[in-house]
């Protein structure tokens, strides 16, 4: 055999072991279960088009929410008004429903429906699109597996129930208030230079100062691990609800505030109000370059808080 004839015959045989190792792979059962057992809920290219998201659970109290896409930024639908969402966890939810993974098929028939949770009083998680009335997606979250690992799905126009992780309950079964961005303030400890906490008459202010590195309170020496600490909480609070019935107009916050001076000379600020209906308080927001056009729910144990007394953060003598 010619030189050339032994390299066109280890060519061929090198081609049939290509061919071969592709077909193995093609055509092996195993592989092709896997690929066949990923699913989409919503293929992504849908993802840009949702602007109406709805959630809800009957067995979770105050669970029903309305989420909606409005001049570039998703806010939730409450007393009629918008209010901010919280953006990042939005955006969790369409990468979870957008996401190719495995969701076997569990049962196909209708009287699995109501023993596996995911009839037509199932918790919902419902996306629209444009002016069109039908969903994009409607997808019902049922009960846990046997293991309690995975619950049960099903979309509402399909037969075939699947299973999938538990997040999906945690998005549509969670309170309300969970979807919405109740953070008060923001920003970070190093550029605050002075807090000052201010009560009606009977109660003295409270004025803490950073003078050359060192914290003050009150003209006498802070302890600054209670002051940095103190400062993290008070930038981190979070409201327990909005107030939709209020506004920051409204005359009655001077039950308590609070006044945070930035490096820069930005200011905030928090008013306390009077005590609401559920025993939480209301809380305005302001400062520059603008406050915040709501009011807020503030639990008894937050207020505690943030509005306090000097004396815990004096230095030791």
């Amino acid at each position: 055999m010619t030189y050339k004839n032994k390299i066109r015959a280890l060519l061929l045989i090198t081609g049939a072991l290509v061919l071969l190792l592709a077909a193995s792979y093609v055509f092996d059962p195993e592989r092709s279960a896997s690929r066949n057992s990923l699913y989409t809920w919503l293929d992504r290219k849908f993802i840009s088009e949702v602007d109406r998201i709805e959630l809800g659970s009957p067995g979770v109290a105050d669970s029903e929410v309305t989420l909606l896409y409005r001049d570039g930024a998703w806010r939730a639908l409450l007393a009629g008004a918008l209010f901010p969402a919280r953006e990042e966890r939005v955006e969790d939810l369409l990468a979870l429903l957008s996401r190719r993974a495995s969701y076997p098929v569990r049962a196909a028939s209708e009287a699995s429906r109501e023993r596996l949770g995911v009839s037509g009083e199932a918790a919902h998680i419902r996306l629209y699109g444009g002016a069109n009335a039908t969903p994009l997606l409607e997808l019902l979250v049922g009960g846990t597996d046997a293991l309690g690992s995975d619950v049960y799905l099903r979309k509402s126009n399909a037969r075939e129930i699947r299973s999938g992780e538990r997040s999906f309950s945690s998005y549509a079964g969670s309170r309300r208030q969970s979807w919405y961005d109740l953070r008060l303030l923001g920003g970070t400890p190093d550029q605050v230079q002075t807090v000052e906490l201010r009560y009606p008459p009977g109660r003295d202010p409270v004025i803490l100062a950073r003078d050359s590195g060192t914290w003050t309170v009150n003209n006498k020496a802070a302890d600054a691990a209670a002051v940095d600490s103190y400062i993290r909480t008070l930038l981190n609070a979070e409201a327990d609800d909005f107030v939709p019935s209020l506004k920051p107009s409204d005359p009655f916050f001077n039950q308590g505030t609070i006044s945070i001076e930035l490096a820069d000379g930005t200011r905030r600020g928090l008013s306390l109000g009077p005590a609401l209906d559920d025993g939480k308080r209301g809380l305005t927001v302001s400062g520059t370059p603008a406050g915040s056009p709501y009011v807020y729910a503030l639990a008894e144990w937050t207020v505690g808080r943030l509005f306090r007394d000097s004396e815990g953060f004096l230095a030791a003598e």
